[in-house]
């Protein structure tokens, strides 16, 4: 018994060195001037990628429902998600054998959506706070 509680300490402490360790390498990361360019250049390697990574702003999204809200073909979206996951900017996570794809925790440290809004040419959706009537609902003139 006491190896197990000594094993699980070891577990423990491993576990937190290695989230030190990413926490760093994220810092690291979000202050290198040269970390934009680099994620610019991931973007423009495929065309399309920019509009596919903002398309998973409001969270989890599956394939399908990319296709959907992009209007692109269902293979120009799976290589662009798959090519966005190579690179590290998106993760998937399987749920219900469909695979549903969301940012990657670099988003919070980087801020990859401007630089994916401004290879768009696209400005961030308004967003309805309590007491506040939806943007898209309000009558234009």
């Amino acid at each position: 018994m006491a190896e197990s509680e000594y094993s699980q300490e070891n577990i423990a402490a491993i576990r937190t060195r290695l989230d030190n360790l990413e926490k760093m390498t994220r810092l690291s990361i979000a202050s290198n001037p040269n970390s934009t360019i680099y994620i610019e250049d991931l973007f423009r390697r495929r065309a399309g990628s920019a509009e596919v990574y903002l398309a998973l702003e409001n969270g989890p999204q599956t394939q399908e429902d990319v296709t959907r809200i992009l209007g692109k073909s269902q293979s120009t979206v799976s290589r662009i998600l798959t090519h966005l996951h190579e690179s590290g900017l998106i993760e998937g996570m399987t749920e219900s054998r469909r695979v549903l794809w969301m940012w990657h925790d670099m988003e919070r440290a980087m801020g990859i959506s401007r630089v994916a809004r401004r290879l768009a040419n696209t400005e961030p959706a308004p967003k309805a706070g309590p007491g506040q009537p939806n943007a898209s609902a309000l009558p234009t003139e």
